[in-house]
């Protein structure tokens, strides 16, 4: 099981929900979009390393997409852990590393807004490349 969240993708996802038996389970459908905000969060994340935009601003852009996925990736986990039917049929093991999970993309999601709050000016001059790196550097 990747150790974190940077770590998770989609194939890994598909997988541990089929070992924990929730492929077959009929409510399970409703809830599965978390694959797909797993795929988004990736594409973010991939999104500053990958950046050439030199345009003013483009730093704060990338940083504001990336927050967006995370948080888009918290609510989808969150609405998986309160299904009704997951509580009774999940491997703890599965419900375990989602809420750790969560608890990085808070200590994330914090550290980025205070960011953002903090040196918001400083960052609508970066240029995308260089939020990446900076962003790197931070752990995110």
């Amino acid at each position: 099981m990747p150790q974190k969240l940077s770590d998770l993708n989609s194939a890994f996802w598909k997988k541990y929900k089929k070992d924990a038996g929730l492929e077959k389970a009929g409510w399970f459908k409703k809830h599965a979009s978390v694959g797909k905000h797993i795929e988004d969060y990736q594409k973010a994340r991939t999104a500053w390393k990958t950046a050439k935009d030199t345009e003013e601003g483009a730093g704060t852009r990338v940083a504001q997409k990336y927050f967006s996925k995370l948080d888009a990736l918290d609510k989808a986990f969150t609405k998986f852990l309160n299904a009704k039917e997951f509580k009774s049929e999940v491997a703890k093991d599965l419900q375990k590393d989602i809420t750790e999970w969560q608890k990085e993309i808070s200590a994330k999601s914090q550290k980025l807004a205070k960011l953002m709050t903090t040196k918001k000016s400083e960052l609508d001059g970066v240029e995308a490349k260089k939020m990446g790196d900076m962003l790197d550097k931070m752990g995110f």
